[in-house]
């Protein structure tokens, strides 16, 4: 306290200073002595938390300041303690059926209590992270920068939620016609697979032709190792598979995949975008 009042520092930039200039407590002293006795008297009867049982376990990972030179050894060694101890240094581990549920749940819920002022709150986080990390790379998508489609809730389709404004319009084309759809119906998982893409969800089912409907915009290296597992795995359900497209490019890459089922979009955009209510261009 007295080096505080001096010198109008804070107690940690004078513990700083102090291990810059090589100062060392006197364990010997009777002022460390009784300093001790007190932090045991105001100890006694607590428990301690589980975070600091496991620095207590731990602490000679974190102690790399008093020995520079083994700097990268420490760190290296108090990274290996954490993957040890924490759940997501856990390898080959997954979420269990009960635990997707209750995420599952828990996003439903917070999309269902999104208001208009938590939406731009989340926008703006987005865009700084985005921003920060330098990973945006189409700004002119103000709400949402993580893609370059229109997602969002449609009034006019009971409120359902779309990854871009050609599914909503493709869902539009498909009530004109009173076709019965599902919504990313079904999530296939490919059991086998560690790492990488492990899970495929189609974006449309129609119940009443037993058919998998997917709306791409285009064709990236993901996509392609995702439909290519789905033809591995399911072979079955890729035989039942639809994608609608206007792209050349993705044609052209569904096709080398062994797509049969390829449905050009412009055809349905140019036939019924102004006969179908609330189409968005």
């Amino acid at each position: 306290m007295h080096c505080i009042k001096l010198f109008g520092l804070s107690d940690g930039a004078i513990r700083t200073q102090a291990w810059k200039l090589g100062l060392r407590l006197d364990r010997t002293t009777i002022f460390y002595k009784q300093g001790q006795e007190n932090a045991r008297i105001a100890r006694t009867g607590i428990k301690k938390p589980k975070q600091s049982k496991w620095m207590k376990k731990n602490c000679r990972y974190v102690r790399s300041f008093i020995s520079p030179e083994g700097k990268a050894e420490s760190l290296k060694a108090m990274q290996d303690a954490v993957k040890a101890e924490h759940p997501r240094g856990y390898l080959n581990h997954k979420h269990g059926p009960e635990t997707l549920r209750k995420l599952s749940k828990a996003s439903k819920r917070g999309w269902a209590n999104m208001t208009k002022e938590k939406l731009i709150i989340r926008t703006i986080r987005n865009n700084i992270t985005k921003l920060k990390n330098g990973t945006w790379t189409n700004p002119k998508n103000m709400s949402n920068p993580y893609s370059r489609t229109k997602s969002g809730k449609r009034i006019d389709l009971d409120g359902q939620f779309f990854r871009s404004a050609t599914e909503a319009n493709y869902a539009r084309f498909l009530n004109l016609f009173k076709i019965n759809w599902e919504y990313e119906f079904r999530t296939f998982e490919f059991h086998d697979i560690i790492r990488g893409i492990r899970f495929y969800t189609p974006d449309f089912y129609l119940p009443d032709e037993d058919v998998w409907i997917e709306v791409k915009g285009w064709m990236d290296d993901k996509s392609v190792t995702r439909l290519k597992r789905f033809k591995k795995y399911y072979p079955k359900e890729f035989n039942r598979l639809t994608i609608v497209t206007e792209s050349q490019k993705t044609r052209r890459k569904s096709a080398e995949i062994g797509i049969i089922n390829i449905e050009p979009f412009e055809e349905i955009r140019k036939k019924f975008s102004l006969i179908i209510p609330d189409w968005e261009r």
